[in-house]
């Protein structure tokens, strides 16, 4: 519907495209259910992300008019050739940032259980640079978005989510449709 409306105002959809981390069905269920508890309590109360697209962002491509096959290919190519082994990563932190739209996302966080992350995203970096790929972002601060509140929350610790990240794809986002396109997966060594 929005890509129509789009088409009929004369502006071309946008549409991302970046790397990410997916929680196991069982482990995003747990996580849904956890925001199910908060919003039953009244703590948050905007948009929610579905059970099916939380993920932790890794690696920007960048934003697009239409998807650019070409950079699909190649980043598609530079990611086969990154080589790292597989991590147990842990969220235990519950909260907000401030985002430019003056939204509060909610967000699960972590400290050291994140390391794996960090090391994760250096090396699809440097892959990418040496590939003469762009890459936006030097460093990130990882983490899972539940929702999108008009206020922050005060940060807490929670119960850490854990699991074992085994791989990291490749996702196509059309900006407005709620879903992501996974465009590829590259597994983790063991």
């Amino acid at each position: 519907m929005r890509s129509s409306l789009s088409a009929m105002l004369g502006r071309a959809p946008r549409h991302a495209l970046f790397f990410a981390l997916y929680p196991p069905v069982e482990t995003a269920a747990h996580i849904s259910r956890f925001a199910d508890r908060m919003f039953e309590k009244g703590l948050l109360r905007g948009p929610r992300v579905a059970c099916e697209r939380l993920h932790i962002s890794l690696n920007g491509l960048g934003t697009y008019q239409a998807p650019p096959n070409d950079l699909v290919g190649r980043a598609s190519e530079a990611a086969s050739k990154v080589k790292r082994r597989r991590f147990k990563l842990a969220l235990n932190r519950l909260m907000s940032f401030q985002n430019r739209k003056g939204l509060h996302p909610c967000v699960l966080s972590g400290d050291d259980g994140l390391i794996g992350i960090d090391l994760l995203y250096g090396a699809i970096y440097l892959t990418l640079r040496l590939e003469g790929l762009r890459c936006p972002r030097e460093r990130i601060t990882p983490h899972l978005t539940l929702s999108r509140e008009t206020t922050a929350l005060p940060d807490d610790f929670i119960e850490p989510v854990s699991w074992q990240v085994d791989e990291f794809r490749l996702i196509h986002s059309p900006y407005g449709e709620s879903r992501h396109n996974v465009l590829g997966c590259w597994p983790l060594e063991d």
